[in-house]
């Protein structure tokens, strides 16, 4: 991207940014404007209620008639409402409160003055509550009270008119921001056209080379599972060969060459059983890129079952005791989750400390993923080795001290990895470890 193309992007986002700023205030304006008209609308309607009330009480006063009085009884709740509701709608304005709280104790006084009149009435009769009404207390009340909304009101007009003024100034000073910023980044955009024109036939070109190579190192990896799957193939059969001849070697002639004989046969009997075990990982791990997987729906306590009838001779050996959480089904190949089960499994029981292993798996969601776990009581692993752990072949301990091939976590790597999870390792040097590896929630995130 050229200087003028990011100058361009930077007035588009500038007037943009003022475009939104401005009605982000006509926005607070309109809000502003909308809480000034319910003020004014609740002051509007209690002015009404005490109208109706002082209606229905001169209606009584002069008719003795109590259904006169419904309009002020309906009125005096109404009216208390309305003030709660103002209390609310002016809690933060200054000016309003206390005038809210002056029409309060208006409101207070009058609606005494209208229940005394009215209580002299019906107790002593209509002279001598028309005495009291034209003593004219009830209607100075009124009065004020009018004159006191009729503040408040003008109050509330005028920040409206206030509000309406800044906006009209504030949109003519975006309106020309937003002109001038458009025309001066339209220009750059042409002038960056052609530079940009020609970056884009370069990437393209780029692009195209990239995806040629990664079309070759697909084709290459693709080659080379199926090299390391045909040589590990075609090597079973001379090494199956050299390795009976060799056992039949050890049979026959035993302490009949000597003592030299009989290690040299040892030796060359134990390499060949080593490498026959080499090669039939190294076809298990290939074919797990080559061979087709069979999806569906599985159990995964059903398959954690079936990794443990499997390791039931290194289980009772070992005397490990192996639990689990209820486990979810997951979309998966199934013999592919007893493998990873199987080789995790079989780690812990392999890397134990002399107490029998206790080893346990668990589940429980992560974002779109199912999170597992297989947690031992092991030797544990020191933090430089976490990663190198997974690498085929790789090794942190001599044979005879731990036996096998060092291929079986990578084994879980690749399974895992193909179903868009990942495997990694939290660990304790002589307190043990867990494995942790992900698989996908949804049928639509498997590959």
């Amino acid at each position: 991207m050229n200087w003028a193309m990011i100058c361009a992007l930077l007035l588009i986002f500038s007037v943009t940014g003022a475009d939104v700023w401005t009605l982000y205030s006509h926005l607070q304006a309109a809000d502003a404007t909308q809480h000034a008209m319910v003020v004014l609308d609740r002051t509007r309607e209690l002015l009404a209620r005490l109208d109706d009330a002082e209606t229905g009480q001169r209606g009584y006063l002069l008719t003795g008639d109590a259904t006169y009085l419904q309009p002020f009884d309906f009125a005096k709740p109404d009216v208390q409402e309305l003030i709660n509701e103002l209390k609310t709608l002016t809690a933060d304005d200054a000016a309003q409160r206390p005038r809210l709280d002056a029409l309060e104790a208006m409101v207070i006084r009058k609606f005494a003055e209208l229940d005394r009149t009215i209580a002299m009435r019906r107790e002593q009769g209509s002279e001598a509550a028309a005495a009291v009404v034209r003593e004219n207390y009830g209607r100075n009340i009124m009065a004020q009270i009018r004159t006191l909304i009729a503040t408040m009101e003008a109050d509330e007009k005028g920040r409206i008119a206030e509000r309406n003024a800044e906006l009209k100034l504030s949109s003519g000073h975006a309106m020309q921001a937003a002109v001038l910023g458009d025309l001066a980044a339209l220009s750059l955009l042409l002038g960056a056209g052609l530079v940009t024109r020609r970056e884009m036939r370069a990437r393209a070109r780029a692009d195209a080379k990239l995806r040629e190579l990664v079309q070759q190192l697909t084709r290459s990896n693709r080659d080379l599972e199926q090299f390391a799957y045909v040589a590990s193939h075609d090597l079973q059969e001379p090494l199956r060969m050299v390795a009976n001849y060799c056992q039949l070697l050890q049979q026959r002639y035993k302490d009949r060459l000597g003592s030299d004989a009989n290690d040299f046969i040892g030796f060359a009997v134990d390499g060949a059983r080593r490498m026959q075990t080499l090669i039939n990982d190294l076809l298990a791990f290939s074919r797990i890129g080559t061979n087709s997987r069979k999806l569906g729906t599985i159990d995964a306590n059903a398959c954690l079952g079936a990794a443990v009838k499997n390791l039931d001779a290194a289980i009772a050996a070992s005397k490990a005791l192996i639990t689990h959480d209820r486990l979810p089904a997951v979309v998966a190949d199934e013999t592919e989750i007893i493998q990873v089960f199987q080789n995790l499994i079989g780690n812990s029981i392999k890397f134990r400390r002399e107490t029998p292993p206790l080893i346990h798996v668990s589940a429980q969601p992560d974002g779109a993923d199912w999170r597992f776990g297989v947690r031992d009581n092991g030797i544990g692993i020191a933090p430089e080795y976490r990663d190198q752990i997974f690498a085929i072949f790789r090794r942190l301990h001599p044979p005879d001290e731990y036996p096998g091939t060092g291929i079986g976590l990578a084994i879980c790597k690749k399974i895992v990895e193909r179903y868009g999870g990942r495997i990694w390792i939290e660990s304790v040097v002589g307190a043990g470890s867990t494995f942790y590896f992900t698989l996908p929630q949804h049928p639509s995130s498997v590959l």
